[in-house]
C-alpha cells in the first residue's frame, strides 16, 4: 500500500505528489546493473509513473530487454541508504558501469548488498524503504507532470509516460524517509550535481588534456550546464584550448551546454573572477564559437521537446596579443602591512 509513504507535493505547479529521491535499480544481462534517480508521480496505491527518458541509462536498459522480446523489467527502488550511495547514484559514468562500485569507492569499503524478496535485484542493506515491481513491456500508460524540475522551472509535462506496478514494499521500522526539494535557484540537486559533474569531467577530460588543473560546474548553473575549465598557464599552447573545449561536447552524457576555460590565475569557484575574466579576456569574434543542433536535455526549457540543443564554448585564457603589463594591485608588503594592522582601522 504506497499510501503508508509521507507523499509530498513540492511545488504549486503540480498537480499530484511525487518521490523525488528514490534510487532505481535495474539489471541488464549485457550492461550489468545501474542505479539512477528518476522521478515518480503518485499513480494510485500500487502504481507510480516512472520517468524514463532518452539519454538515461535506465531508458537504455528498458528499450534493450523490450529488443530481447521480454516482457517486463524487473525494478527495485531504494529510498534512504547511506549518503554515499545516493551520491554515487548521481555520476553518469558508462552504462555498463556499476555505481555501487562508485559508492564502494567514496566509502573506501564494498557496498553491502541484500537479495530483493521478490526480484532478482541486489540492494544496499542500509536501505531505509524498499519498492519491488515491473515495469511492463509494452508498459502501461498515463499522463504525468508538471513536475518543478531541477532548472528551476516546472516543465515536462508528458503524455503517454510509463507507469509500473509495485508488488512488494519493505522498510525498517522507523524508516527515514528521503526527499529532496527541486526548484528556482541553487537547489539541494545542483549542489549534488556540481561535485559529480565537477570529478566525472575532470577524470574524463584530463587524461588528453594534462594542462588542465581544475574542474568546476557551478551551482548556480544547475550544477551541470555551465563547466569552468582551469588549465596551467606554463603549458598552454596554439589551439589547445580550443582542443579542451571541442573534447567537452560529449562529456557528462553530453548534458554540459556552456563550457569556459580560462587560465590559473583564474579561481574558478569565484564568481566575482569568473565574471571579471569574461569581461577582459574574451573577444566574442574570436573566443566564443557555438555548435548548433546538438543532444542535451529535454528538460531544459529553453531546449525542443526533444532535448536539441545548442552548447557554447568560450576561450576566457589570454591571448598572445593580450596587452597589460601585469596586475593593478599594491605592492606586496603593502598588502602585509594592511593586513598585519586591519583590526587598527576600525574605532572600537
Amino acid at each position: 500500500d504506497l499510501d503508508r509513504l509521507p507523499w509530498i507535493t513540492w511545488n504549486k505547479t503540480e498537480k499530484s505528489p511525487y518521490i523525488t529521491a528514490g534510487m532505481v535499480i535495474v539489471k541488464d544481462p549485457e550492461y550489468g546493473r545501474n542505479v539512477g534517480v528518476y522521478r515518480m508521480m503518485y499513480a494510485n496505491n500500487h502504481q507510480t509513473f516512472l520517468r524514463l527518458s532518452p539519454g538515461h541509462h535506465g531508458y537504455e536498459y528498458y528499450k534493450k530487454a523490450e529488443f530481447r522480446k521480454e516482457k517486463k523489467l524487473d525494478v527495485a527502488v531504494v529510498i534512504g541508504a547511506e549518503p554515499s550511495i545516493f551520491l554515487a547514484s548521481q555520476f553518469v559514468p558508462g552504462v555498463d558501469v556499476d555505481e555501487f562500485t562508485i559508492a564502494g569507492a567514496l566509502r573506501r569499503k564494498p557496498v553491502e548488498l541484500v537479495r530483493c524478496e521478490t526480484v532478482d535485484i541486489d540492494i544496499p542493506a542500509t536501505a531505509e524503504i524498499v519498492l519491488e515491481g515491473q515495469v511492463g513491456i509494452p508498459a502501461e500508460l498515463g499522463d504525468e507532470g508538471p513536475y518543478g524540475e531541477f532548472c528551476g522551472y516546472s516543465v515536462g509535462k508528458m503524455v503517454r509516460e510509463r507507469l509500473w506496478t509495485i508488488q512488494c514494499m519493505t522498510m525498517r521500522k522507523k524508516p527515514l524517509y528521503h526527499g529532496f526539494y527541486l526548484c528556482k535557484g541553487i537547489n539541494e540537486e545542483g549542489v549534488i550535481k556540481s561535485v559529480t559533474a565537477s570529478v566525472q569531467i575532470y577524470n574524463e577530460l584530463k587524461p588528453g588534456h594534462p594542462a588542465i588543473k581544475r574542474v568546476y560546474c557551478s551551482e548556480a548553473g544547475i550544477g551541470i550546464f555551465h563547466c569552468y575549465i582551469q588549465i596551467d598557464e606554463r603549458l598552454k599552447r596554439p589551439g589547445m584550448v580550443n582542443n579542451i573545449l571541442a573534447a567537452s561536447v560529449g562529456v557528462k552524457g553530453s548534458r554540459v551546454k556552456h563550457v569556459f576555460v580560462f587560465d590559473d590565475d583564474i579561481d574558478i569557484t569565484s564568481p566575482e573572477e569568473v565574471e571579471w575574466a569574461i569581461a577582459t579576456r574574451v573577444q566574442a569574434d574570436k573566443d566564443i564559437f557555438i555548435i548548433p543542433n546538438t543532444f542535451g536535455l529535454r528538460l531544459d526549457p529553453s531546449a525542443t521537446s526533444e532535448g536539441v540543443t545548442a552548447k557554447m564554448f568560450v576561450d576566457a585564457t589570454k591571448s598572445k596579443d593580450f596587452r597589460s603589463e601585469g596586475l593593478a594591485l599594491p605592492p606586496e608588503e603593502i598588502w602585509q602591512e594592511v593586513r598585519k594592522n586591519w583590526d587598527s582601522y576600525f574605532v572600537q
